[in-house]
Order: structure tokens, then C-alpha cells, then sequence
């Protein structure tokens, strides 16, 4: 006969496997229709690439108050968005600084085949830190595979004119239904378990 301590731990033991598949679950599929993912120059995201070229980029260096940033030291500069779900905006935030005399621009990759962006400005900021929302619709992007290429231009680049602090990406679609979201747990559970076997 087992204890209630035995029995206790090996119930413990079944659910948390369930739990935690359950859990990942949910964030794969993003039932409120949306997924938040922040780059702050210092931690890696999965769903934000760092900045690269490398050789075009500086690595993570504090500001007085102990923020990361990396400094643009050529043009262009990219990163990836990776969403995790078929999303159909996402709301791209900078936080930057911009002591040149000319705006910066940012946007993703439109059109592969003729290398052009849908480009934002980023207006000087007089080297005080600022903050830039833009919408992109991810169905008017070139995707790569399931990334989306994002690009800073910034012709006539002074290196340490451009300080970048912070990518936040908010992936946007329409909020799941109970029936949209029982389905896609199951589907996500099948997929998951594919992998492992």
C-alpha cells in the first residue's frame, strides 16, 4: 500500500509535465491575439534578432544611468521579427537617440526581389532618449522563411551619432474564439509531442 506522501509526490509528478505543456502551449498560440517581445541591447529575445551586420553595429555599452544601447557606426543596420503565430500587425518601438542633423529612417523589408522598405522616420532627437511607435502590416512585408527584415538607413552617418536602447515588438491579430483556441492547443500538443518523439 502506498503512503500518502507516494501517492501525493507521483500525482505532483503527472502534472506538472501537463502543466507546463500546457503553459508553452498557450504562449505558442497567443489566444488574445497578441505577444509582446522586447530587445534591450543586452538580453537576446527569440523573437527579435540583435542588430547585425555586426562590424556596422557596437556592442552593449551603459549610459550614465546604467541603460544598454548600441551605437549605428554604418548604414544599413537590420534585425528580424520572428513571430511565433500568423500575426497580422505588428507595432515596432524604438527607443533611441539621434544627434544627427537628419532623421534616421526604420521600416521592414517590402519587397525582396527590389530590396525596398516601408520606411518610418525617426526624427533628430538633439541627443535626448525618445521613443517612435510604427504599425506595420506583416501581410504588405517580403517575409524570410517566418522572419520579417527590419532595417535602419541612415545615409551620412557620423559614428556615435545614433544610439539604440531598446526594439519592442507588439504582434497584433484577432483574438481567438474558445472552439479557434481548443483547436490550436490540440494542434500545438500534436506538434509538441511530434518533436519529441
Amino acid at each position: 500500500m502506498l503512503s500518502f506522501w507516494h501517492k501525493f509526490i507521483r500525482v505532483i509528478l503527472i502534472f506538472i509535465p501537463i502543466i507546463i505543456l500546457g503553459w508553452l502551449t498557450v504562449k505558442a498560440i497567443s489566444p488574445s491575439g497578441k505577444m509582446e517581445a522586447v530587445y534591450d541591447m543586452r538580453r537576446e529575445s527569440p523573437f527579435i534578432s540583435k542588430l547585425y551586420p555586426k562590424d556596422r553595429v557596437s556592442g552593449a555599452e551603459e549610459d550614465i544611468d546604467g541603460e544598454s544601447y548600441r551605437t549605428l557606426l554604418s548604414e544599413p543596420v537590420y534585425f528580424d521579427l520572428s513571430p511565433n503565430s500568423n500575426f497580422e500587425k505588428v507595432a515596432v518601438t524604438i527607443k533611441y537617440k539621434n544627434s544627427a542633423d537628419v532623421p534616421i529612417k526604420f521600416g521592414g523589408l517590402a519587397n525582396k526581389d527590389a530590396w525596398t522598405f516601408d520606411f518610418r522616420e525617426l526624427p533628430p532627437t538633439a541627443g535626448a532618449l525618445q521613443t517612435k511607435t510604427e504599425i506595420f502590416e506583416l501581410g504588405k512585408l517580403s517575409p524570410e522563411g517566418k522572419k520579417f527584415r527590419f532595417g535602419f538607413s541612415a545615409p551620412g552617418l557620423q559614428t556615435g551619432d545614433i544610439l539604440i536602447y531598446k526594439i519592442r515588438a507588439l504582434f497584433i491579430c484577432k483574438p481567438m474564439t474558445e472552439k479557434e483556441i481548443a483547436n490550436k492547443i490540440l494542434d500545438e500538443i500534436v506538434r509538441r509531442l511530434n518533436e519529441i518523439l
